[in-house]
Parts: structure tokens; sequence; C-alpha cells
């Protein structure tokens, strides 16, 4: 088990490598069964995955089940034609404003990327907005680089009221809670000498690197 590390090791990797983890060969982290066995020990059995709604915030534990969104669609089908196209901002709005009002689903994770965005900046506010002012369920986001991180949580202190009640925790101020989730994906590169399986390829993906050459490097 483990993740490739590409570069200069960032602060994670160090800890892990720290607390008994080796760096193989291939240039992944190994990490030792007691590490991954004390790791479940010490994790949080509980915890309240807050909304901008007190009302609509839920549980997380192992008694309890919800069901969210996720994902990054990146085409939709057009209900006046009945054929894919690219999905735009409003779409994203629109799926929010769906959720938002759907009982069966209980947090809202971005279900859809807006592709008429000319860059990552826009990308990131605008799906922060469009989450903020579309629900008031719990919701998640994933941010594209991490310039973008200081203007996506300003937006938040706004919607939450005041500067700082993002980053408060529920110790330091009861009244404001953090309402949404950060999401991290890591795709490990492939092992030598392993076949590559055909990645970025598809309409989809000759999009991502026609409009943000750069952005996604294939491995």
């Amino acid at each position: 088990i483990g993740m490739g590390v590409i570069g200069e090791f960032p602060p994670g990797v160090r800890a892990i490598l720290e607390r008994g983890g080796r760096l193989t060969e291939h240039g992944r982290i190994g990490f030792p069964r007691a590490f991954v066995e004390d790791t479940i020990a010490q994790a949080c059995r509980r915890w309240t995955l807050h909304a901008l709604d007190p009302d609509r915030s839920i549980e997380i534990c192992a008694q309890s089940l919800h069901y969210g969104t996720a994902g990054g669609a990146v085409e939709i089908v057009d209900f006046a034609t009945g054929r894919y196209r690219e999905t735009t901002l409003g779409d994203l709005y629109d799926a929010v404003r769906l959720i938002d009002t759907l009982p069966n689903i209980h947090w809202c994770y971005r279900p859809l990327i807006a592709r008429d965005l000319p860059d990552v900046r826009s990308l990131d506010i605008n799906t922060a907005y469009a989450l903020a002012t579309g629900t008031t369920k719990p919701w998640g986001i994933t941010i594209g680089t991490p310039e973008n991180v200081a203007e996506v949580v300003a937006l938040f202190d706004m919607v939450m009221g005041a500067e700082g009640s993002f980053g408060r925790t529920a110790a330091a101020s009861r009244r404001r809670r953090s309402a949404t989730a950060f999401r991290s994906c890591s795709l490990p590169r492939p092992r030598p000498g392993r076949p590559r399986r055909p990645r970025w390829r598809g309409p989809s993906c000759r999009w991502w690197r026609r409009r943000w050459p750069g952005w996604f490097t294939p491995t």
C-alpha cells in the first residue's frame, strides 16, 4: 500500500517516514501494519458534518447511514435536445439547488464541473459560490491550486458572517462551525515495468488539456 512521490517530500510524507514508513525502490511510500492499525485505533468514531442550517447537520458514526453526491461530471444530457453537452456553471447551481430539496440526499459534494469558466481560479471561486448559495446542507469542494484557497476561505467567511469564521473550531465558537469539507485525491504513478493503462483520452480529457494546458500532467 502506498502513494507515489515525485520531487521534494511534503511534510506529510516526512512524518510517515519518521514513524516507520519506508520509501520503496519504485518511489512509493509503504505504510507499516502497526502504523495503519494505530491510526485506525486513534481515529474519531463520531463527528458532525456541519451545515449552514444547524438542523441539517449530520452526525457521522457507525450507527448512521447518509447519502451524498460526489465526483465531477464534465458532460450532461440537455433536457431540450436530449444530447450530451458540456456542463456549465448554471448546471452546477441548478444541481445543487435540486440536491437541497431532495430528502434522500444528505450532503452535497460538487457534482458537476463548470466547463464554461476560463481558468482554475474562476472555477474554484464560482464553484464555492454555487455551493454556498444553492444549499444549506453540508457541502464539499475540491480546490484546484493552493493559491486559490485563501480567496475561497474568504468567501466562506462572508457567507458565515464574519472574518475568520470558517477557520474557527467548534470549541472556539459554538455559534459558527465550518459547513464545508475539502477533498484531496492522490493519483499514484504506475510502477516501473508495469504496463500503463490508457489515460487522459477521450473528448473530456482532451478538453481539459486544451483549456488548461499544464494543469494536468499525464503519468
